[in-house]
């Protein structure tokens, strides 16, 4: 096997990666899970604030980590976390427990960020298909959603013997797709850019290494707008999900049957997804852009209005459909702009902004559930969010726009 060839296969194996991890069934219930263990809005909130927090200080390390072993030893790394912290929920019911075990799905999720996308465009480097980017970023968050809908048709069948079983599939499923990791082919680590790839062994490199990605961003502003935007989106459609099983059980629909309208419109997301490099062709990157934030705004707006089965599954189209879109292409457009050596570091302070804004979030929204109702809640983060995005989409507009220009002289 050539060694182009051998890279072109890792996409396939990342692909089959995601798909595994995708595969969830407990994901339908995990909200109604925590009810049932008498964890108020406010607590699940803090649960997810607390993973956050967790992503928020290994983000970096894990960044460095990825720079200086290859993005594959992370995601090994992140699989073993990932699996551990299943199969200790399955087994833990106190609220203490639980908090401990979300630092630890932290930690999985800070290795896992971003390592998928750097590991797809340095194969797709490697190969010589690196302008396919979009295409195959779109393919790999397809399987994960595809897999995402398997996990909510099994999901019946193990509530039907025990809610706990469908963690600890999910754990030992993780524990397996290791087995796939280790059969990836690492691409050659770029090790040229003095001062970009380090070894953290104290907190003032830590800082240091802080410092540096701030100073590239305030450098290229684009890709600061850039990320602004990835951060703004996943904060609104995580915060948005931890609510859907409260508006399904609203509606008088049994937890039994949450699998089925979760792998129906997670089926839509994962086509959204592989379909999303049409979307980037036709409409260009500041219209796509400014359509996922109309998509973000309208999806948090409008629960408080549509309030009745089946108008509030509305949202929940418009959320997933988002949620479907920018992970692909806000991943391709970030990637475009940053250089190679740079590219993990970032989407490691990508993922730090948004620990610390999803710590913010998670809790007030809770709050407000508690004291309100969530659908309040929704409503204001809708709000933040219209006032985060005026800003940056008339500057990034702007800098599009002269880049294209410039491009075109």
């Amino acid at each position: 096997m050539d060694e182009a060839h051998s890279f072109r296969s890792n996409i396939n194996k990342i692909c089959l990666h995601s798909f595994m991890t995708g595969l969830r069934p407990f994901l339908p219930i995990l909200f109604v899970f925590f009810m049932d263990l008498g964890f108020s809005y406010t607590q699940i909130g803090m649960l997810f604030s607390i993973q956050s927090l967790s992503v928020l200080f290994l983000e970096i390390p894990a960044g460095s980590f990825a720079d200086r072993f290859g993005a594959k030893w992370s995601l090994v790394l992140s699989s073993l976390f990932l699996g551990t912290t299943l199969i200790l929920i399955a087994n833990i019911s106190s609220y203490s427990s639980m908090s401990l075990v979300f630092i630890l799905w932290g930690a999985g999720k800070a290795f896992y960020s971003g390592s998928d996308t750097t590991l797809i465009i340095e194969s797709l480097g490697q190969s010589g298909k690196k302008y396919l980017s979009s295409k195959y970023l779109g393919r790999k968050w397809a399987c994960f959603y595809y897999g995402l809908a398997g996990g909510g048709l099994l999901c019946p069948l193990f509530l039907a013997y025990d809610i706990r079983s469908t963690f600890l599939f999910s754990g030992v499923l993780t524990y397996i797709s290791i087995f796939i990791l280790l059969t990836v082919k690492q691409p050659p680590l770029d090790k040229s850019a003095k001062g970009e790839i380090h070894h953290i062994t104290s907190f003032k490199e830590y800082f240091k290494y802080i410092r540096n990605g701030k100073n590239y961003l305030l450098r290229h502003r684009t890709i600061k707008y850039l990320l602004i935007f990835s951060v703004m989106f996943a904060v609104s459609s995580m915060v948005f999900f931890q609510y859907i099983q409260k508006m399904l059980t609203d509606s008088g629909i049994e937890a039994k049957n949450f699998g089925y309208f979760y792998a129906c419109f997670t089926v839509i997301a994962a086509f959204c997804s592989q379909k999303a490099y049409i979307l980037d062709r036709m409409l260009g990157e500041k219209r796509t852009i400014y359509l996922l934030i109309f998509m973000t705004i309208t999806a948090l707006f409008t629960p408080s209005v549509l309030v009745i089965f089946p108008l509030f599954l509305i949202p929940h189209l418009i959320m997933q459909m988002q949620a479907g879109l920018f992970m692909p292409l806000m991943n391709h457009y970030l990637n475009h702009h940053i250089e190679s050596h740079h590219r993990a570091t970032l989407n490691s302070i990508k993922s730090f902004c948004s620990g610390v804004m999803i710590a913010i979030c998670s809790t007030v929204v809770g709050l407000i559930a508690d004291h309100y109702d969530y659908r309040t809640g929704l409503f204001c983060l809708g709000g933040l969010f219209l006032l985060v995005a005026i800003g940056p989409s008339l500057k990034i507009s702007e800098r599009i726009s002269r880049k294209r220009k410039k491009l075109a002289a």
